[in-house]
C-alpha cells in the first residue's frame, strides 16, 4: 500500500496515460484547432423545451454534438456514469467502493473495452472518438466547470459503459440485484388497427424519475434518429425512432449468467483445477486501485484477481472457489448494435441489428413504416446442457457444464405480425404477447431460456386497451399512453367493498368511505377522493396478495381503517383528493418539500392496472406524496411512409440545473398526461428552434 497526497492525482488518470498514445491526439493549439473545426460543422438547435436537435455532415459529427449538448445539461451525471464503469469507485466512495471496483476489474471491463475499441470497425470507432471529443470540447470551452474525477475523456470509456451495462446479468446470477418495483410498457399496433393504415408504437419505460435525456440527431451521412438516453450513459438513443422504424425496450430477466463451483484439488499445485481428465491453471493478475481516505489523501491498494476459464472467481473458501460467467461479456458490440438499430431502414434490417446480441438482455418491441410489428424476448442466452440445474452453482470441473455458444435470434421467443394486430410487453412473459395463436408456448423452449418474469396487472390492462374494436387514430394513441382508467383486473376493489361493507359497525367512517369507493367510476381524477383511498389501501395489502385471493379475513377492513387514520393525522380529514395528495416535483439536492411548488399528478401505481405509472411516497418532513419512479420518457409514434409523426414527454426536463428554464418545464404537461410535439424534419426543427449555435458558442 502507498499513501498518496493531493487529490488531483486522481483526475490525471494515471492508469490511462499510456493508452492515450494509441489515438496519437495532437496537443495544445493544434488539438484545439481540430476541435474548433469539428464544432464549426455541427449545429445544435434547441426547441422551446431545450431538446437538442443536432445536425452535421457525418454520423460521428452529430454524436460529437450530442455529447457536447448533453454535457451542457448534465455533465456531472455523465462523468459519474463513466467513472463507475472504470473500476474507480473507491476513489470517491472510500473502502465501501471497493466492492464495485473488484467486480469491474475481476471481469476486466477496462481491458475488454480497450480491446473492443481497437477491433471496432472504423465507422463505429469514429462514434466513440466523437463522443470523447464532444465532452472534452465542452470542458475546454467551459473552464469554470470542475470535474470531480475525469479531466479528460477517452473513447474507450464509452465502450466500457456498454460492458458495465451488462452487469444486470451478473446480479441475476449471484442474487445481488435488488428487485425492481415496477417495469415498463411497450406497445405496437399494426396498420390494420389504425385509421391511417400506419403502424404505431408506444415507448413507455418505467425507471427512476429524472434519469432520461432526449435528443435528435440528423446527419448528411444517413444517421437520423430521435429518442432517449438514460443514466448519463450512451452515445446513441437506446429507445426511439428513425424515418422507418420505431422501437422500445422493457427489462427482462433471461438466464444469461452462471456460477461455477471449482475445486482446486491438485495434490501439489494449488493453482491447478481439474477439468475433465486434465488440469487447468488459474489466471492471476494484479490491479492497482486508489481508495479515498479523505479530501486530500488516497491510499494505493493492489487487488489480486483470479480467473478460471469460466470467468472470474468472486469468492473462495479454502479449495472451493466460485467463478461467474456472464454471457457476451467477452465481446461488447453495444455501440455497434445501437448504431445498426438507429440506421435500420425496415423491420428486417432492425431484426438483423438485434440479432447481433450486443444488447444482452431486454425485451424489444418494434414497428416499421410498412405497417409491420414485432416482439422478441431478447438476450445473449447461453446454450446449456439440459441435465443440470442452472439456477444453482454447477460443477465447474465437469466439461459438460461448459457453455455451447449462444442461442441465435431465431431461437428466442418472438411474435411478428399477429392476427390480432398488436403486441405488448410489460416486463411480462412472452406467452401473453398478443391475443393471437401466434404467441410462443413455454413448452417449446428450454426452461433456462426465459427467466423469472411474470404477468402482473399491467398485462391485462394492456390487452384491455389494445384489444378495443375501434381502430386507433393518432390522437387516440397519444391518449392511450396516459389512459385514466383503473382497470383493477383482479377485482381488488370488489374484494374490499364486499368484505368491509359487512363490518361498517367497527367504525362509523367506514360506511362513508365505502360509499365513496362504490360511487367511483374507476377513473383517475384529480378532484376525486376514491383514488386516494383505493391506492393507499392497495399499497398496504399488496404485501399479502395482488390478486385478491388468500387475503386473511379482516386484512381489507383493517388496512382501510389505517388509511383513514393516517390521512386524518396528516390532513385533519380522510377526504383528501388525489391531486392534493399525489404530487409531482423535481427534488433539489435529493429532497422534496411541501413548501416548494409542485403539480397534482394523474398517475398511479400500476398494481391497479393503470397505464400512467407513477410510484409515489411520502418523504421525510412531508405530508404529501411525491413521485420517484414510473413513466420517464414517453413517446407515441406513427410510422408514416413520408416520415414519422411523434409526440414525447420527459418527467421533468432536459437540464439538471435548478437555475435552468428546462429544469422542470415539462413537469406540468407530464403530470396532466399530455405530450409535446417532437419535430423531426429539418424544416420542422428549424421552425421549432428557439436558439441555434455551434458547440463552444453561447446559446
Amino acid at each position: 500500500m502507498r499513501l498518496l497526497l493531493c487529490l488531483p492525482l486522481l483526475t490525471a488518470c494515471v492508469a490511462d496515460s499510456a493508452w492515450r498514445g494509441v489515438r496519437q491526439s495532437l496537443a495544445g493549439d493544434a488539438e484545439r484547432a481540430r476541435l474548433e473545426a469539428l464544432a464549426a460543422e455541427v449545429t445544435i438547435h434547441r426547441d422551446a423545451y431545450g431538446v437538442p436537435h443536432i445536425e452535421g455532415p457525418t454520423d460521428a459529427s452529430v454524436v460529437f454534438g450530442l455529447c457536447y449538448a448533453r454535457a451542457e445539461d448534465e455533465f456531472e451525471v455523465m462523468e459519474q456514469s463513466l467513472f463507475l464503469t472504470l473500476g474507480r469507485n473507491a476513489e470517491a466512495a472510500g473502502e465501501a467502493g471497493l466492492v464495485w471496483d473488484r467486480v469491474i476489474h475481476a471481469l476486466d471491463i477496462p481491458g475488454l473495452a480497450r480491446q473492443e475499441y481497437l477491433r471496432m470497425p472504423t465507422e463505429e470507432r469514429a462514434l466513440v472518438d466523437a463522443a470523447a471529443d464532444g465532452v472534452n470540447w465542452y470542458l475546454a470551452t467551459h473552464p469554470e466547470v470542475r470535474p470531480a474525477r475525469l479531466r479528460h475523456f477517452e473513447p474507450w470509456y464509452f465502450v466500457a459503459a456498454e460492458f458495465a451495462f451488462q452487469l444486470h446479468a451478473l446480479g441475476e446470477a449471484t442474487g445481488d440485484l435488488a428487485a425492481t418495483e415496477d417495469g415498463s410498457n411497450a406497445w405496437a399496433i399494426a396498420g390494420s388497427r389504425t385509421t391511417t393504415g400506419h403502424a404505431m408504437l408506444l415507448a413507455n419505460p418505467h425507471i427512476p424519475l429524472g434519469q432520461v435525456y432526449e435528443a435528435h440527431l440528423h446527419s448528411d451521412e444517413g444517421l437520423h434518429v430521435s429518442g432517449m438516453l438514460a443514466y448519463g450513459r450512451g452515445v446513441l438513443p437506446v429507445v426511439g425512432f428513425n424515418e422507418h422504424v420505431a422501437w422500445t425496450l422493457t427489462v427482462n430477466r433471461p438466464d444469461t449468467a452462471d456460477v461455477y463451483a471449482v475445486r482446486f484439488d491438485h495434490p501439489s499445485d494449488p493453482d491447478l483445477y481439474r477439468h475433465g481428465a486434465g488440469w487447468k491453471r488459474v489466471r492471476t493478475r494484479a490491479v492497482t486501485v486508489y481508495v479515498r481516505l479523505s479530501e486530500e489523501a488516497l491510499e494505493e491498494q493492489t487487488l489480486t484477481l483470479r480467473s478460471t476459464h469460466h470467468g472470474p472467481i468472486l469468492h473462495q473458501d479454502g479449495a472451493l472457489a466460485y467463478a461467474v460467467r456472464v454471457a457476451g461479456i467477452e465481446r461488447g458490440d453495444g455501440v455497434g448494435q445501437w448504431y445498426a438499430m438507429a440506421r435500420a431502414r425496415d423491420l428486417e434490417e432492425f431484426q438483423a441489428a438485434v440479432g447481433r446480441l450486443g444488447l444482452h438482455f431486454h425485451n424489444v418491441v418494434a414497428a416499421d413504416s410498412g405497417g409491420r410489428i414485432w416482439y422478441v424476448y431478447n438476450g445473449a442466452i447461453p446454450r446449456r446442457a439440459a441435465e443440470f440445474d442452472w439456477s444453482l452453482p454447477v460443477d465447474g470441473n465437469d466439461p459438460a457444464t461448459d457453455w455451447r455458444g449462444l442461442h441465435g435470434l431465431a431461437q428466442l421467443p418472438q411474435v411478428i405480425d399477429p392476427e390480432c394486430g398488436y403486441v405488448q410487453n410489460c416486463n411480462s412473459l412472452p406467452w401473453t404477447t398478443s391475443a393471437s395463436a401466434a404467441d410462443p408456448r413455454a413448452a417449446d423452449f428450454p426452461p433456462h431460456l426465459v427467466g423469472p418474469d411474470f404477468d402482473d396487472p399491467r398485462v391485462a390492462m394492456s390487452h384491455a386497451v389494445l384489444g378495443r374494436s375501434a381502430p386507433f387514430t393518432f390522437e387516440d394513441w397519444c391518449g392511450a399512453a396516459f389512459d385514466r382508467t383503473v382497470h383493477d383486473p383482479h377485482g381488488m376493489l370488489a374484494r374490499l367493498l364486499s368484505e368491509a361493507s359487512a363490518r361498517t359497525a367497527e367504525d362509523p367512517r367506514l360506511e362513508s368511505a365505502l360509499a365513496t369507493l362504490a360511487r367511483w367510476d374507476r377513473r383517475l381524477d384529480l378532484d376525486a377522493v376514491a383514488p386516494t383511498l383505493f391506492f393507499l389501501w392497495l399499497e398496504r395489502v399488496a404485501g399479502y396478495s395482488l390478486t385478491g385471493e388468500g387475503l386473511p379475513i379482516g386484512v381489507s377492513t383493517s388496512n382501510l381503517l389505517k388509511v383513514l387514520d393516517d390521512l386524518e393525522r396528516r390532513f385533519r380529514t380522510w377526504e383528501v383528493a388525489w391531486g392534493e395528495l399525489n404530487r409531482h416535483q423535481r427534488p433539489i439536492d435529493g429532497a422534496h418539500s411541501d413548501q416548494r411548488g409542485s403539480w397534482p399528478c394523474l398517475g398511479a401505481h400500476p398494481w391497479g392496472g393503470t397505464t400512467f405509472c407513477f410510484l409515489s411516497r411520502r418523504p421525510p418532513g412531508c405530508n404529501k406524496r411525491y413521485g420517484y419512479h414510473g413513466n420517464s420518457y414517453v413517446a407515441a409514434v406513427e410510422l408514416r411512409p413520408e416520415g414519422p409523426r411523434a409526440r414525447t414527454i420527459l418527467d421533468f426536463g432536459q437540464s439538471r440545473d435548478p437555475a435552468s428554464p428546462h429544469f422542470e418545464d415539462q413537469a406540468p404537461l407530464y403530470a396532466s398526461g399530455e405530450m409535446k410535439p417532437a419535430p423531426f424534419t429539418r424544416a420542422a426543427v428549424r421552425a421549432a428552434a428557439t436558439t441555434s449555435y455551434h458547440p463552444g458558442e453561447q446559446p
